[in-house]
């Protein structure tokens, strides 16, 4: 029997351990120009896709008072910056993950924080247990949150249906 490919998560016995993994900052990358053309790069695409996952957003679930675009993109800064230090990875919002949320009937913004928290948790504590689960379940779990997102029941708010969104899904489908 073939054993599949599987994604190696560490492990963590304790809290010093998590500390010692973090990355330290490389301060001698601050001379290399091609930082600065990754960063712009890596800043531009992930404020696209906050800001284009806030206007999904509003269509699926009017929001009062309405999110504020500037409000956000000043969390996604603060948030890449403290990331960047502790040598994470840059955040953005993702339509995936905030249309689970409010179809699971979140009100508020703490939903997110708690899946985070969740995440990071389960990262930490059960990567054993995350590593028996196949990609190929996972990869479904996506599709599906995927075709409820673009699904052709759905009418667009001009009256039209849902067919564009739909398509731009196709090569994110091909992906896989």
């Amino acid at each position: 029997m073939h054993s599949l490919p599987r994604i190696a998560l560490p492990k963590f016995d304790s809290a010093d351990e998590v500390t010692s993994q973090l990355e330290r900052p490389n301060w001698s990358a601050w001379n290399n120009p091609q930082v600065y053309v990754i960063a712009a790069t890596l800043a531009l695409v992930a404020s696209l896709e906050t800001l284009l996952s806030q206007e999904a957003l509003k269509k699926l679930k009017e929001q009062t008072p309405p999110p504020s675009p500037n409000k956000e993109m000043r969390a996604q800064g603060i948030g890449n910056l403290l990331s960047g230090f502790l040598g994470g990875l840059p955040i953005t919002a993702v339509i995936v993950r905030s249309s689970v949320n409010v179809n699971a009937g979140a009100r508020s913004k703490v939903s997110i924080l708690l899946h985070g928290v969740l995440l990071l948790l389960c990262g930490m504590f059960f990567s054993d247990l995350l590593n028996t689960i196949p990609l190929a379940c996972l990869a479904a779990v996506l599709l599906y949150t995927g075709y409820k997102l673009a699904a052709p029941a759905c009418s667009s708010p001009s009256g039209g249906s849902a067919w564009p969104s739909f398509c731009l899904l196709l090569p994110r489908w091909r992906g896989f």
